[in-house]
């Protein structure tokens, strides 16, 4: 979500849309039958890809090998590691929440990826332990979709070790994505959230950011209400080696602060508290609002305009998608500084 979380919008492939919808009359045996059914026709094929078995969801994924001469193993668990170095990632949390709606979130944010980060892995960090009271169907449910994209990394936070030897899952939920950052085998890392909606805005301002700029580090603001310099899923980074013990000391003090207990928006605060300082010097800022929030940051308008339909614009990122989560016109328009140079015209840019 993204009003101090975060939220964007793609279209449910209608398959996907059906699959939802039936499980609703459907047993989870059988829901879990309909999903590898259906999903099934979306699995992708690398041509100099090899067939690699993934044992944590126990099955087979076409996955392009690269070399690992550092010996290094992945922050997200041992597929991850097999697929060796220069990994580009955008990285997900899945933690409480209710079964249906995670499933619709999953699917949609993995086709999205596909769509607008080709080449990247998605991955998604969350409790794959089956010995959870309730957490069975869950597990199998995930690996079900999971098993069906070569490109789909799950990363068993009830299995792997903070950099101080404490279980992962020890920490809050909305955080254990941003462990991607230490990775030894990944070259670009994008934070996001799964009930936010991945579109072209989105993937226009992080080409530009990548394609055009030499910054290290990246983030987005597109809403009034982002008021926080880093939401916690607008943000990436490329993972320079100048940068590794700085990060490594911003990640310890993130999720030391962030426990299980922590409350809602504790990522945004951590994201503030312990890694903005690090990000500030080398970073650009889409940003629609609130573009000057540090003098330091380097600020880029976003390079598409937003849509208009009638009196709201739709496609701020980090929107979730529906009717109801828009700008309306009563909004102030963007602020004249934060505008493409040469469309000052854009009132809603």
């Amino acid at each position: 979500m993204a009003f101090v979380n975060t939220k964007a919008g793609v279209t449910v492939i209608g398959v996907f849309a059906l699959i939802v919808c039936i499980h609703v009359i459907l047993s989870d045996d059988d829901y879990l039958k309909a999903i590898q059914g259906g999903l099934n026709e979306n699995a992708s094929i690398a041509s100099n890809a090899s067939m690699v078995f993934d044992a944590l969801c126990t099955c087979k994924k076409n996955v392009v090998v690269n070399d690992n001469d550092l010996n290094a193993e992945s922050k997200c668990g041992e597929f991850a590691t097999i697929r060796g170095r220069g990994q580009r990632v955008v990285s997900f949390s899945l933690f409480g929440g209710d079964r249906h709606k995670y499933t619709e979130d999953l699917v949609i944010s993995i086709e999205a990826v596909k769509k607008y980060y080709p080449g990247y892995v998605f991955r998604l960090y969350t409790n794959m332990s089956r010995e959870v009271e309730g957490k069975r169907y869950e597990v199998d449910t995930i690996c079900a979709i999971a098993c069906q994209y070569d490109f789909v990394d799950v990363c068993p936070v009830d299995a792997l070790r903070l950099p101080d030897g404490q279980p992962m899952n020890t920490t809050s939920g909305s955080v254990w994505r941003f462990y991607a950052m230490l990775d030894p085998l990944v070259d670009e890392w994008h934070s996001r959230d799964l009930d936010s909606r991945i579109d072209e805005r989105e993937a226009e301002a992080v080409r530009d950011w990548r394609d055009k700029t030499k910054a290290a580090f990246h983030a987005m603001r597109d809403h009034p209400y982002h008021t926080v310099p880093m939401m916690a899923g607008m943000f990436g980074m490329r993972l320079l080696d100048e940068y590794k013990d700085a990060l490594a000391a911003s990640f310890s003090e993130m999720t030391t602060a962030a426990n299980f207990t922590s409350p809602k928006g504790i990522d945004q605060i951590v994201l503030e508290r312990h890694l903005w300082k690090v990000v500030l010097k080398d970073i650009v800022v889409h940003a629609s609002y609130h573009c000057r929030m540090a003098p330091e940051e380097k600020h880029r308008a976003f390079p598409t305009r937003r849509r208009e339909s009638g009196n709201t614009y739709r496609n701020y990122v980090g929107s979730d998608g529906h009717d109801y989560d828009v700008i309306p016109t009563r909004f102030p328009v963007c602020p004249e500084v934060c505008r493409p140079t040469n469309h000052k015209d854009w009132l809603y840019c």
